[in-house]
Protein backbone atom coordinates (compact mmCIF):
# COMPACT_ATOMS: atom_id res chain seq x y z
CA UNK A 1 0.00 0.00 0.00
CA UNK A 2 1.48 3.10 -0.97
CA UNK A 3 1.98 6.10 1.96
CA UNK A 4 -1.08 8.42 -0.05
CA UNK A 5 -3.59 5.42 0.18
CA UNK A 6 -2.23 4.81 3.83
CA UNK A 7 -3.24 8.27 4.26
CA UNK A 8 -6.24 8.43 2.42
CA UNK A 9 -7.74 5.08 4.32
CA UNK A 10 -6.79 6.65 7.67
CA UNK A 11 -8.00 9.99 7.37
CA UNK A 12 -11.27 8.86 6.35
CA UNK A 13 -11.27 6.07 8.98
CA UNK A 14 -10.58 9.57 11.67
CA UNK A 15 -13.69 11.03 10.05
CA UNK A 16 -16.11 8.42 10.08
CA UNK A 17 -14.84 7.73 13.39
CA UNK A 18 -15.67 11.55 14.82
CA UNK A 19 -18.60 12.22 12.46
CA UNK A 20 -18.43 16.18 12.65
CA UNK A 21 -21.82 16.38 11.01
CA UNK A 22 -23.53 14.21 13.63
CA UNK A 23 -21.36 16.23 16.40
CA UNK A 24 -22.41 19.36 15.06
CA UNK A 25 -25.91 19.86 16.47
CA UNK A 26 -24.70 18.60 19.90
CA UNK A 27 -21.60 21.18 20.04
CA UNK A 28 -24.65 23.50 18.91
CA UNK A 29 -26.74 22.54 21.76
CA UNK A 30 -24.01 22.85 24.25
CA UNK A 31 -22.95 26.04 23.08
CA UNK A 32 -26.04 27.73 23.30
CA UNK A 33 -26.16 30.86 25.38
CA UNK A 34 -21.93 31.72 23.85
CA UNK A 35 -21.06 34.36 21.72
CA UNK A 36 -19.38 33.49 18.10
CA UNK A 37 -16.22 33.67 19.64
CA UNK A 38 -16.75 31.52 22.71
CA UNK A 39 -17.80 29.18 20.58
CA UNK A 40 -14.86 29.30 18.41
CA UNK A 41 -12.14 29.05 22.22
CA UNK A 42 -14.75 26.07 22.73
CA UNK A 43 -14.34 24.48 19.74
CA UNK A 44 -10.54 25.09 19.63
CA UNK A 45 -9.65 23.54 23.17
CA UNK A 46 -11.72 20.26 22.18
CA UNK A 47 -9.83 20.10 18.67
CA UNK A 48 -6.73 20.82 20.43
CA UNK A 49 -7.46 18.41 23.45
CA UNK A 50 -8.46 15.52 20.92
CA UNK A 51 -5.96 15.86 18.75
CA UNK A 52 -3.50 15.33 21.63
CA UNK A 53 -5.24 12.27 22.96
CA UNK A 54 -5.39 10.57 19.78
CA UNK A 55 -1.15 11.40 19.19
CA UNK A 56 -0.99 10.24 21.96
CA UNK A 57 -2.60 6.91 21.26
CA UNK A 58 -1.21 6.84 18.20
CA UNK A 59 2.30 7.01 19.37
CA UNK A 60 2.16 4.90 22.34
CA UNK A 61 -0.80 2.56 22.50
CA UNK A 62 0.91 0.06 21.06
CA UNK A 63 3.21 -0.05 23.84
CA UNK A 64 0.12 0.66 26.28
CA UNK A 65 -1.84 -2.65 24.81
CA UNK A 66 1.91 -4.56 24.88
CA UNK A 67 2.20 -3.72 28.71
CA UNK A 68 -1.09 -5.16 29.31
CA UNK A 69 -0.35 -8.26 27.13
CA UNK A 70 -3.12 -7.48 25.09
CA UNK A 71 -2.60 -7.89 20.73
CA UNK A 72 -3.52 -6.08 18.32
CA UNK A 73 -5.77 -9.03 17.18
CA UNK A 74 -7.33 -9.37 20.53
CA UNK A 75 -8.16 -5.62 20.42
CA UNK A 76 -9.72 -5.67 17.00
CA UNK A 77 -11.83 -8.30 17.91
CA UNK A 78 -12.80 -6.65 21.20
CA UNK A 79 -13.69 -3.50 19.32
CA UNK A 80 -15.77 -5.31 16.92
CA UNK A 81 -17.73 -7.36 19.77
CA UNK A 82 -18.15 -3.42 21.50
CA UNK A 83 -19.58 -2.61 18.44
CA UNK A 84 -22.20 -5.30 18.17
CA UNK A 85 -23.20 -5.30 21.37
CA UNK A 86 -23.57 -1.76 21.18
CA UNK A 87 -26.06 -1.93 17.48
CA UNK A 88 -27.66 -5.08 19.34
CA UNK A 89 -28.83 -2.71 22.00
CA UNK A 90 -30.05 0.16 19.85
CA UNK A 91 -32.08 -1.98 17.72
CA UNK A 92 -34.04 -3.88 20.55
CA UNK A 93 -34.16 -0.80 22.45
CA UNK A 94 -35.83 1.24 19.79
CA UNK A 95 -38.56 -2.18 19.32
CA UNK A 96 -39.14 -2.18 22.80
CA UNK A 97 -39.79 1.74 23.21
CA UNK A 98 -42.51 1.43 20.59
CA UNK A 99 -44.12 -0.91 22.09
CA UNK A 100 -44.32 0.45 25.33
CA UNK A 101 -45.39 3.65 24.06
CA UNK A 102 -49.24 4.89 24.33
CA UNK A 103 -51.56 4.53 21.51
CA UNK A 104 -53.00 7.68 22.97
CA UNK A 105 -51.88 11.22 23.04
CA UNK A 106 -50.74 12.56 26.00
CA UNK A 107 -52.58 15.11 27.69
CA UNK A 108 -51.72 18.76 27.59
CA UNK A 109 -51.09 18.70 31.65
CA UNK A 110 -48.15 16.42 31.17
CA UNK A 111 -47.28 17.98 27.81
CA UNK A 112 -46.29 21.31 29.01
CA UNK A 113 -45.08 20.01 32.59
CA UNK A 114 -42.42 17.58 30.63
CA UNK A 115 -41.12 20.45 28.39
CA UNK A 116 -40.69 22.87 31.08
CA UNK A 117 -38.13 19.88 31.96
CA UNK A 118 -34.42 19.49 30.20
CA UNK A 119 -32.14 16.62 30.86
CA UNK A 120 -30.47 18.43 33.68
CA UNK A 121 -32.77 20.74 35.30
CA UNK A 122 -36.35 21.99 35.44
CA UNK A 123 -37.58 25.69 35.09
Amino acid sequence: MSHIDLLINALTTILVTIDPPGLAPIFLSLTVGMSRHERFLVARRGTLIAFFILSAFALFGNGILGLLGISIGAFRIAGGLLLFWIAFEMIFEKRNERKERPARPRSPTTTSTTSQCSRWRCR
